[in-house]
């Protein structure tokens, strides 16, 4: 990223614009809940299924697989389990398959936490965070209060800014709503510091498993319903709401596979350039490939999505593989809010004009 010139407390405009970087949109990493670099907190009543929503799409991004009907890159991340008992933790990932390798769990935040869940960043080499629940992290911040906007916003949001901009992480809280309304709970601070919120609620008295979840944030507002499948196979289905441009043209090559250029821009809706571009960006994340010549293009869903870790993705799009590997071994690495060893090298982090290099 371009640099501040000198002792500079500013950047001139024409600077910025000269890295391609600033014209692009954040990178997703959990289809409609996480994006990097963002503050995003789920909203919802005690008990409505916020952490099993949680815990299927990161074991689905763990694994490189779909969520919601959208394709995700393989990710790692760092689960903070602050509420229930880590045993718990471990069975709903267990269940939904989570990649062991890239799902790292802290049960305590002892002392500074932003210090701790800075080294665990680091030594894991997260993508994202996700902290079950908000409630308990203002807590551990000295908040007892959560309408207290002055001390939200004094501390609180600027420390959650500040680990999402120098981790260069995607961050997801687990937030309440009250019982009256469904609303968020809490001061507006609360929301007002995020980037984007999402509102669950339960239709129909709890009596079906939908859930209808509101959207507001920075890059757009909507809503859109799910449905947790249960069976032999269990997963969260979209039922209801838009997909995104690259989500259609992905689920339209998966049911027309080897489809060429002029295909898909005539079978999915919307503008010329803005699906030449979605279909550029689908080819550079390796999530379809074309197997054509110069002539004519023959596109197909990629056979393993990127990673951008150490894993490989494997499975089906609903269900991954199993991670278990025997009696009593968990589908997690858990780690302690003790000291970590930073790791070798320069950092991985930096001032402003690193902020958006490779993380690998």
């Amino acid at each position: 990223m371009t640099a501040r010139k000198g002792a500079s407390d500013y950047y001139w405009l024409k600077d910025l614009k000269e890295n391609p970087e600033m014209l692009k949109p954040p990178e997703i990493i959990i289809p409609r809940l996480m994006w990097r670099g963002a503050r995003v907190c789920l909203f919802g009543r005690e008990k409505s299924g916020k952490s099993t929503l949680l815990t299927y799409a990161v074991a689905q991004a763990s694994n490189g697989l779909t969520f919601l009907d959208e394709q995700c890159q393989q990710a790692t991340f760092v689960w903070c389990a602050l509420e229930e008992m880590i045993s718990e933790t471990v069975r709903r990932f267990e269940k939904f398959g989570g990649d062991g390798s890239r799902i790292a769990i802290v049960d305590s935040l002892a002392g500074n936490w932003l210090e701790t869940l800075g080294r665990t960043i680091d030594k894991t080499k997260a993508d994202g965070v996700i902290v079950d629940t908000m409630g308990l992290l203002l807590s551990k911040s000295g908040i007892k209060d959560e309408n207290q906007a002055g001390e939200i916003n004094a501390s609180f949001i600027p420390k959650l800014t500040q680990l999402t901009r120098e981790k260069n992480v995607g961050l997801l809280l687990n937030g309440h709503s009250n019982k009256s309304e469904g609303e968020p709970r809490g001061s507006t601070a609360l929301t007002a510091g995020m980037d984007v919120n999402l509102v669950m609620r339960a239709p129909d008295k709890n009596h079906r498993p939908k859930r209808v979840l509101t959207f507001e944030g920075r890059w757009g507002a909507g809503e859109f319903a799910i449905e947790f499948v249960q069976g032999d196979e269990e997963y969260f289905r979209l039922t209801e709401g838009e997909l995104s441009l690259s989500g259609k043209i992905l689920r339209y090559i998966q049911s027309n596979p080897d489809s060429s250029k002029n295909a898909v821009l005539e079978g999915v809706e919307g503008g010329t350039k803005p699906k030449r571009d979605a279909i550029t960006d689908l080819l550079r994340a390796g999530k379809i490939q074309d197997l054509g010549t110069q002539a004519a293009s023959k596109f197909r869903v990629g056979e393993t999505p990127q990673s951008t870790g150490n894993g490989t993705a494997g499975g089906t799009p609903q269900k991954p593989r199993s991670t278990a590997t025997g009696p009593g071994s968990s589908t997690a690495a858990v780690l302690d809010s003790g000291p970590l060893e930073p790791e070798a090298g320069p950092p991985r982090y930096g001032p402003f004009e690193e902020a958006h290099y490779e993380r690998r």
